[in-house]
């Protein structure tokens, strides 16, 4: 029995109506899911998606780096968060990637830090350049990459349907490869990266002619806007 000065805990009468319910699904139909969800007694209050951080006000970002060679990191976000978007700018890398190489650091030998590639930052997919060079400037490699991004309008023009058809091929076969490892595995299941997703890469990749992946391109050139550029030597404009 409780002691003199104690009183017996009693539970708070709360109506099961006016509870609140969270849901994660993971993998499966979310339709099928809701209209289950939606027998339940109560409200169903899907959390808030956080919205991304506004990109800072400045046309270049700095950084300090113990290492005096100029480096520059450039990022060209795809214009919209979209099927066809997402696998012509992963095209597009696929393009840009050995002839960048290629230009910069076996033609010109601008450094030994050379690279592209098709990439995801703060939730965004675009294309990633970087480039180190122990005798150029910052200034001086953005010029560099301006010139190559414009050049590429003419070989894309010219492309060959053969060359596409290898470029999807590729895509094809990267996208099929398994995550690395049960981090890499969650992370795509929860950005719902699946293989379904994979597959209408595919088709998007497939669906896409020479021309409209050179619209793309002159896209990307003309919303040079939104590129997120970093260096660690101040903006040269």
């Amino acid at each position: 029995m409780p002691a003199a000065d104690e009183r017996p805990l009693t539970p708070e009468t709360i109506s099961i109506d006016a509870m609140r319910w969270e849901a994660l699904l993971y993998g499966g139909e979310l339709d099928p899911v809701a209209r289950l969800l939606a027998r339940f007694p109560g409200s169903v209050v899907p959390p808030a998606r956080p919205t991304p951080a506004p990109r800072p006000p400045a046309y270049w970002l700095e950084v300090n780096t113990a290492n005096p060679e100029a480096a520059l990191l450039l990022f060209c976000p795809a214009p919209a968060r979209s099927v066809p978007a997402n696998a012509a700018w992963r095209l597009l890398a696929l393009l840009y990637q050995p002839r960048f190489f290629q230009r910069l650091r076996v033609d010109q030998q601008i450094g030994y830090i050379v690279s592209c590639r098709f990439y995801t930052a703060a939730e965004q997919d675009g294309i990633l350049f970087i480039l180190q060079s122990p005798r150029c400037s910052a200034a001086a490699l953005y010029a560099h990459l301006l010139a190559f991004l414009t050049d590429m309008s003419a070989t894309l023009a010219t492309l060959p349907a053969a060359e596409l058809a290898a470029l999807n091929a590729s895509l094809t076969q990267s996208l099929g490869q398994p995550p690395a490892d049960n981090l890499a595995q969650a992370k795509a299941d929860w950005h719902q990266d699946g293989r379904q997703r994979h597959g209408r890469l595919v088709q998007a990749a497939t669906a896409l002619s020479p021309q409209t992946l050179l619209r793309y391109h002159q896209r990307l050139l003309r919303e040079n806007a939104r590129w997120w550029r970093l260096s660690n030597q101040r903006s040269p404009v």
